[in-house]
């Protein structure tokens, strides 16, 4: 039961990252594959990388206001 959960867990972050970089533009292969080597231990990175990628597009001189 408990290898079922942690498949499931890796599953689960594959498709969360897969959604995230097509939302917000960035790499889906490199993700996608972090996802199902390193399931959430990854998250913190993926976090840092996506908010790099917000501020490159958006500039570091603004403000992002997000709904």
């Amino acid at each position: 039961m408990f290898t079922l959960g942690l498949i499931l867990s890796f599953v689960l972050c594959t498709w969360y990252f897969l959604v995230q970089t097509v939302k917000y533009g960035m790499a889906k292969k490199r993700w996608v594959f972090a996802g199902l080597v390193f399931g959430p231990m990854i998250l913190p990175m993926f976090q840092m990388s996506k908010r790099m990628a917000v501020r490159k597009a958006v500039g570091f001189n603004s403000a992002y206001f997000q709904a």
